[in-house]
């Protein structure tokens, strides 16, 4: 699936560097970039559209390899695949 390698490339790419160009505030806050600034910096530098969720997770994964906190992230992105928040408490039990 070559789309989909291209597209987790980029993806992790415009994640990592957001993080990688904000380390100064990330030290001092790292809540200063958020999921909806992600999805924002997707579509403006690769017109590609993703959910909060994926965001999130991208968001964390950068945040993860440079070394930083992740625990003011949502702990679990809902899948809007898997549809309405009722079957996400189906997930979680």
């Amino acid at each position: 699936m070559i789309f989909g390698n291209r597209r987790h490339r980029l993806l992790m790419a415009t994640a990592t560097a957001m993080v990688r160009e904000a380390e100064v505030r990330i030290l001092a806050d790292p809540a200063s970039i958020r999921p909806d600034q992600v999805v924002s910096q997707v579509f403006g530098r690769h017109a590609m559209r993703l959910t909060e969720g994926e965001a999130t997770d991208y968001l964390r994964a950068a945040l993860t390899l440079r070394g930083h906190d992740t625990a003011h992230l949502p702990t679990l992105a809902a899948d809007p695949a898997r549809g309405s928040s009722d079957q996400l408490r189906e997930i979680l039990g």
